[in-house]
Order: structure tokens, then sequence, then C-alpha cells
């Protein structure tokens, strides 16, 4: 029984740590021009793939006669 209860004593311990250091760490706002043009450049092409990947565009056009699932009839 102390075997288990040191056990998870460490575990918690080890848990606490990692939140800890994780949430030091921080995400703050990038201060020098590279960072500020990378994360601009990084945005910019999220935001292209979100307007095309989304399922209108995917699903927007009729099949063609060529398609495989018109064979199978």
């Amino acid at each position: 029984m102390v075997t288990l209860g040191v056990f998870f004593g460490l575990l918690l311990c080890v848990i606490a740590a990692i939140v800890w250091k994780v949430g030091r760490r921080g995400s703050g706002p990038t201060e020098n021009i590279e960072g500020l043009r990378i994360e601009q450049e990084r945005r910019s092409a999220a935001d292209s793939a979100r307007h095309s990947f989304n399922a209108i565009a995917q699903h927007d056009t009729l099949p063609t006669r060529g398609d495989s699932y018109r064979d199978k009839r």
C-alpha cells in the first residue's frame, strides 16, 4: 500500500512539474520582424487552405461520365 502511495505521489509530482513547465513557457507575441513575417505568412497560408479545402470547394462539381462508380451498375 505504501508503494502505491509513493508511486502515485511521484506521478502527481511529475504531472505538476510538466504543467508548471508548460505554463511558464507562454506564447507571447513575436517581437522581431522576421518572426512577424513568418507569422503573417503562416496565417495567410492557413486562411487560403481553409478556403480551398472546405466541403463546398471539394464537392461543388458534378461527377463526370468516366467516374468509377458509374461502371459498377
